[in-house]
């Protein structure tokens, strides 16, 4: 399987790797892994596509 990634993103992957002694793949698949612990726990809601927080154009609205 062949991915595009953001800039970025790829050298954070190398990094994770080497801080954690595994593979790209291995922090490919835990990042993942962690995304769906937290939305099968309710620690996180999912959001429809084209409102990730990670590449939304505007901060998020703080509500008090």
């Amino acid at each position: 399987m062949r991915i595009r990634l953001p800039p970025g993103f790829k050298a954070f992957i190398e990094t994770q790797a080497s801080r954690n002694g595994s593979s790209q793949n291995s922090e490919i698949v835990r990042c993942i892994r962690e995304r769906m612990d937290c939305l099968e726990s309710g620690a996180m809601v999912a959001r429809p596509p084209g409102e990730n927080i990670l590449f939304r154009d505007t901060p998020p609205t703080r509500t008090t």
